[in-house]
């Protein structure tokens, strides 16, 4: 199963960011781990190239007899047992020691800017990823998921839905496999997020959105229950709103901005 997921082309299998790859998280641990155990058996090697190479003899512990431990051990009768001393300080083993350290601290600091899943969004075609990012219109998607009854159908988009996914009644808007509105009592989007919506730019993903509102509210008896900075809430069967009006000039100028783009 390894072997079939690094082997894909399909970003989602081979890559790390996806839970898909997630059975080889042990395998990586333990990669990690036998090869730190090779590194530091074989670390005057590893870093002779940097002028740091250990002096293993400073490690050693001298377990040489004290002065005279043996005439006294003669003169009790009891054997002579060496008492280990202090192990033998060479001064440069402190400075490899800290040289050693600091070729891990910048060497992991370099990984970590140059691909860091925790403080940037992750580029096409891994544009799937936000990492930590919130929903740029949190307090608007709020507001509207207050208006919908809890035994209502519902059909939102990918960067609501795991928000709303405790609702027994959910259905998906989604540009990738052309599902626009279902039959559902309400309809919630926000026209200016398209994440997941796997388009380099989210022009087209822009363009699908607005065609599905304006066609819901033109021919499938939808109304505008709530309208605030493009996050859209639907209602089915509701009659002409103050929002209804506010939202046909700002597709219309939405639209032709995606054509001019185009």
């Amino acid at each position: 199963m390894l072997g079939y997921n690094l082997l894909s082309d399909n970003p989602s299998q081979s890559s790390i960011y996806f839970h898909y790859l997630a059975p080889a998280i042990p395998f990586v641990f333990l990669s990690a781990i036998l090869g730190a155990e090779r590194v530091q058996r074989n670390w005057e090697r590893a870093f002779q190239w940097l002028g740091v190479a250990p002096d293993l003899k400073s490690q050693i512990p001298d377990l040489r007899p004290e002065p005279g431990a043996s005439a006294k051990s003669a003169g009790s009768g009891q054997s002579a047992v060496p008492t280990p001393q202090p192990p033998i300080q060479n001064p440069k083993s402190k400075i490899q020691n800290h040289a050693a350290a600091l070729y891990l601290f910048i060497f992991a600091a370099l990984a970590l800017r140059l691909d860091c899943p925790l403080t940037k969004r992750i580029s096409f075609p891994y544009h799937e990823v936000y990492a930590l990012e919130r929903r740029p219109h949190e307090p608007e998607f709020l507001e509207a998921a207050k208006l919908i009854p809890p035994d209502a159908s519902l059909a939102t988009t990918m960067p609501f839905a795991p928000h709303l996914s405790h609702r027994r009644n959910l259905r998906l808007i989604w540009p990738v496999k052309n599902w626009g509105i279902p039959d559902v009592d309400f309809a919630l989007l926000d026209l200016s997020d398209f994440r997941w919506s796997q388009f380099p730019t989210g022009e087209g993903a822009k363009r699908f959105l607005l065609h599905q509102v304006a066609e819901a509210i033109t021919n499938r008896d939808f109304g505008v229950r709530y309208l605030k900075n493009e996050v859209v809430l639907l209602q089915r069967g509701l009659r002409r709103t103050p929002e209804s009006d506010r939202l046909w000039p700002y597709l219309l100028k939405e639209w032709h901005g995606t054509e001019a783009g185009r």
